[in-house]
């Protein structure tokens, strides 16, 4: 299939969850979330890092809070993983992309 232009942001979620056959469990998350993590402090170092300091993303509080809860949930769910410095890159655009949180996870 060829695609000629993307799908507008408002449906970019539904649409990419579709065709990835994902399914979002907000509950499991969550945990993931709350429970501590071991690279709390890499984490929380690097969030200042992921965008220049003009880019929209940066400019919002939430977005970096966002940032740290997919990180962190991404680093507990696998420990074997873990959080590595590029990451935060790769969730950040994820995040531009897509307007919630739990389908980076």
């Amino acid at each position: 299939m060829l695609i000629k232009r993307m799908a507008p942001i408002t449906n970019r979620l539904s649409y990419w969850t579709t065709q990835c056959n994902l399914s979002i469990n907000k509950d499991k998350y969550m945990y993931y979330v709350l429970k501590n993590c071991k690279a709390d402090e890499d984490i929380s170092r690097d969030l200042d890092r992921t965008f220049p300091k003009e880019h929209k993303f940066y400019k919002k509080t939430e977005n970096r809070q966002r940032l740290n809860k997919v990180l962190k949930a991404f680093a507990n769910k696998n420990p074997d993983i873990g959080y590595i410095q590029g990451l935060n890159f790769i969730a950040g655009h994820l995040l531009l992309q897509f307007n919630d949180e739990v389908i980076k996870f």
